[in-house]
């Protein structure tokens, strides 16, 4: 299987993508980033330029900004100077914004991954993907 990360964690969603045509599977991370994106309320203009073909650079440069801002909450919250609520928020944006990036870049498998990191419910990721792949 060649999905890493995606095949480690969940070998049925890797390798439906990695069985898939090219086109499905550039489907399924595009649904897979929609979906994140949805789940963790991600909302900044680069995001949305991103999504009709805007600059890869911008969305590099928003998920570092995303990254960071999630490490920075973490740092805070082990200092007892935010809630773990905050924390959760943020790392699941930085996901979201994640998952868009790896789909820009036509990396279903990383898609999938990233975006599973944005809910402990999978189940309506799992059915978008598996319409994507069909």
């Amino acid at each position: 299987m060649g999905s890493s990360q995606l095949s480690k964690q969940f070998p049925d969603l890797g390798s439906a993508i990695d069985g898939a045509p090219p086109d499905r599977q550039r489907r399924a991370g595009w649904a897979a980033a929609q979906w994140a994106i949805r789940i963790s309320g991600l909302s900044h203009p680069v995001v949305a330029a991103a999504q009709i073909g805007g600059s890869t650079e911008a969305i590099e440069a928003l998920v570092e900004e995303l990254d960071d801002r999630y490490f920075e909450l973490q740092e805070l919250c082990d200092e007892g100077k935010c809630s773990d609520a905050d924390v959760l928020a943020a790392f699941t944006q930085a996901r979201a914004a994640n998952a868009l990036e790896c789909a820009i870049q036509g990396n279903a498998a990383d898609a999938v991954y990233e975006a599973t990191a944005c809910s402990d419910d999978h189940s309506e990721l799992r059915k978008l993907v598996a319409s994507a792949l069909q």
